[in-house]
């Protein structure tokens, strides 16, 4: 298969640039495949950094301290977490796609939309439980008391929001990354014991609740208050 891209309209103010892609799909789309492992890895990273300099102002808000995140912490969440996971897509599946791809950013739709559906299992231990460990270990270096400090700077995370460029503005943590995540639900847990995030899970089957929401408000009510 050889198709070509046509002409694309260009999204302004878009986190990675795909209209300017002139490139032959190639067989069974390879190159735009690639391609498209290329322009998520790169919208990732400028994500990360939207997200990272949020939390760098949360922090220093919250306790008048200069909070940075190191370059190789950045490089490790990309290298080891977040970019393996992307290399495992393989592109689009027969039996299941069912709309017609046409140009590449049909094809990086396809491949965002994937990704977007899976990462929150990748984020919740390969960056919020590092990022919450790395601010602990740098509060306790600079003050004293720092448990009760971090306490409210986890605290205001919970609490906090963030706009990405073309989105609407959201919470920075986002709510089922908590649910779904074992070793973020561990990680909570070693900061307040009434934090059994699994119990409420199984109760929520039994009771068959099912909101999200009920589930956050929760975990609010013994970290946010």
């Amino acid at each position: 298969m050889s198709t070509k891209t046509k002409k694309q309209r260009r999204i302004y103010n878009a986190i990675v640039d795909i209209s300017s892609i002139n490139i032959e799909a190639g067989e069974n789309y390879v190159n735009w495949i690639t391609l498209t492992k290329q322009k998520l890895k790169e919208r990732e990273r400028k994500l990360l950094n939207i997200r990272i300099s949020q939390i760098e102002h949360i922090v220093a808000s919250q306790e008048n301290i200069t909070y940075k995140v190191s370059i190789n912490f950045i490089q490790s969440v990309l290298n080891k977490t977040l970019f393996p996971f992307i290399d495992t897509w393989t592109g689009i599946n027969p039996k299941r796609n069912k709309r017609a791809i046409n140009t590449f950013r049909d094809m990086f739709v396809i491949g965002k939309n994937w990704w977007d559906t899976h990462k929150n299992k990748q984020i919740g231990s390969g960056f919020w439980v590092p990022i919450f460990k790395d601010i602990q270990e740098q509060l306790n270096s600079k003050i004293t008391d720092g448990k009760k400090k971090f306490i409210r700077i986890i605290r205001a995370l919970f609490n906090g929001t963030i706009k990405y460029p073309n989105t609407k503005k959201q919470a920075l943590i986002n709510c089922s990354i908590i649910m779904n995540d074992t070793d973020i639900q561990k990680y909570l847990l070693t900061l307040h014991k009434s934090l059994t995030i699994s119990k409420w899970i199984i109760a929520d089957k039994i009771s068959n609740v099912g909101s999200n929401y009920i589930k956050y408000k929760q975990i609010g009510k013994v970290i946010l208050n």
